[in-house]
């Protein structure tokens, strides 16, 4: 394979408000959870059964600010990007903290 392909997107509702945090005259960062779903049913039981997934999402500058802007809690979204993951803290071999991911260009 002579290039790489790392697209990911991800589609689900926003679990909370945009928060940003300013660190210097011209840069910011913004930070927002965003559920996934997944739903299936249960063969053996009937039984619908629906799994949430949590992404916690990080933009930077101006994304961040259009973000702010234009992203609401609740409301379902599609976020289309490049794959950067930092990985989440472990203690015991259990996640405490979830990776982020981080998000470049949007398309929403």
């Amino acid at each position: 394979m002579s290039g790489t392909l790392n697209k990911v997107m991800l589609i689900g509702h926003l679990g909370d408000n945009v928060k940003i945090h300013y660190f210097d005259d011209s840069n910011c960062v913004g930070r927002f959870p965003l559920a996934t779903n997944e739903t299936y049913t249960n063969k053996q039981t009937n039984e619908k059964v629906t799994n949430t997934e949590w992404h916690n999402i990080v933009v930077r500058n101006k994304a961040a600010e259009i973000c702010e802007k234009y992203l609401k809690k609740e409301i379902a979204y599609t976020l289309k990007d490049a794959l950067k993951l930092a990985s989440g803290k472990m203690i015991k071999e259990v996640i405490v903290t979830p990776p982020k991911l981080y998000v470049q260009i949007l398309h929403f």
